[in-house]
């Protein structure tokens, strides 16, 4: 890949551009189904056509494993379907190293404002992604483990969080003294990570009914909430803007990232639909009559839906109280922060003591900030340089 024209750069010998329009038309059929599963409603970009870079491979490797006997392929085989590949200066150049495509590819998309790009940065990664920066995203995924998910169960286009609220993309005062590693972008921390649970995976096939591991995750979260009231009791200060609705639903909304399934699948705001499933999803512990394949209720089957979308978060509270979901690999003293522009809070991880460089370690749901609430007050803005 490249930002300017190179002469050959774009030029491929017989075999590889067969090998790349085999696997280009492998990915456009997989998009073009898997968008006909998404929605219901006519879409006339369905086929791909018109959609950006960052779509397309969302749709083309999120939840899907998809295999190409070269990595770079996974990109450049999609930038003749991708309406903005011309805005972005990207080319095909297989004189670059796959790092450096996947690099300079995820630099454009961000520096052109979708920042949530940064929320396929996932992990464990295959040995390319060891190589890679951490706010990179792996495309060479070949398997299920380590294959990419949706960020909190839903294509960040869909979603209804706006985490920086009003807040737009800004880009860095300068670009000064970074690497070609490093990536500086804008916006304000929220907290550090202060206790962690156990990791949630409920497994390809979503999560069991009566399971001991719906019970742990539910147990879990529960255990945090209550934590999260203690603290407010004794240090005084209420951290939710609205808490007669964040802390008493805390414990039925984090298990699901406050999402529920609505008329014809879609995913919307979770509602008193999912206070009745998840009282369901308890009695069901308690009802030894209860078994798996048992009729459930639809809102029960939702609640169990939407924590099978979640797999691998792990529980967390912070040092004020706010409780939340992060990726597995979060870390006890992990710094959550908002990035101008995100619809997500993103955890980060301090390098080495130094002031401003950190590593990404991912998306996250945090209770009480996700749509907004955090940038109604004044907050400071800074520069985080992620390495």
């Amino acid at each position: 890949m490249s930002v300017r024209p190179h002469g050959g750069a774009s030029r491929l010998c017989g075999t590889r551009r067969r090998f790349q329009e085999h696997y280009q038309e492998q990915l456009q059929n997989s998009i073009i189904h898997r968008s006909g599963q998404i929605s219901n409603t006519p879409n006339p970009h369905s086929s791909g056509a018109h959609e950006t870079l960052f779509r397309l491979l969302t749709r083309a490797h999120v939840d899907h494993v998809t295999k190409a006997t070269d990595p770079r392929d996974k990109i450049f085989a999609l930038l003749g379907m991708a309406a903005d590949a011309t805005s972005l200066g990207i080319l095909p150049d297989y004189r670059q190293s796959s790092q450096t495509v996947y690099t300079e590819m995820a630099r454009a998309v961000i520096g052109s404002g979708q920042i949530d790009l940064l929320s396929l940065c996932q992990f464990p990664k295959c040995d390319l992604g060891h190589s890679l920066p951490t706010w990179v995203p792996d495309w060479s995924s070949s398997d299920w483990h380590s294959t990419l998910v949706k960020p909190c169960g839903q294509f960040p286009w869909d979603t209804a969080f706006s985490a920086s609220g009003a807040s737009s993309f800004q880009p860095p005062s300068t670009h000064n003294a970074l690497f070609p590693t490093h990536l500086k972008l804008r916006g304000c921390q929220i907290d550090n990570i202060e206790t962690i649970r156990v990791e949630w995976e409920p497994g390809p096939d979503g999560c069991k009914v009566n399971s001991i591991e719906v019970k742990t995750y539910l147990n879990d979260i529960e255990s945090l909430c209550s934590l999260s009231n203690n603290k407010v009791r004794e240090s005084g200060v209420e951290i939710y803007t609205h808490p007669e609705v964040e802390r008493e639903l805390a414990h039925i909304r984090v298990p699901i990232a406050d999402q529920e399934q609505g008329a014809i699948g879609f995913t919307r705001r979770s509602t008193l639909k999912s206070s009745r499933g998840y009282q369901e999803v308890l009695e069901g512990f308690n009802n030894i009559t209860i078994a798996e394949g048992s009729a459930q209720s639809e809102e029960a089957q939702s609640y169990y839906n939407m924590m099978g979308r979640l797999r691998f978060r792990r529980p967390f509270i912070s040092t004020k109280g706010f409780v939340g979901l992060g990726p597995g690999c979060t870390q006890a003293g992990d710094t959550i922060a908002i990035i101008l522009g995100a619809k997500f809070p993103y955890i980060l991880r301090r390098v080495g003591g130094r002031d401003q460089r950190y590593t990404l370690v991912g998306e996250a749901y945090v209770q009480g900030i996700m749509y907004g609430e955090f940038m109604q007050s004044g907050v400071e803005i800074e520069e985080f340089i992620i390495i």
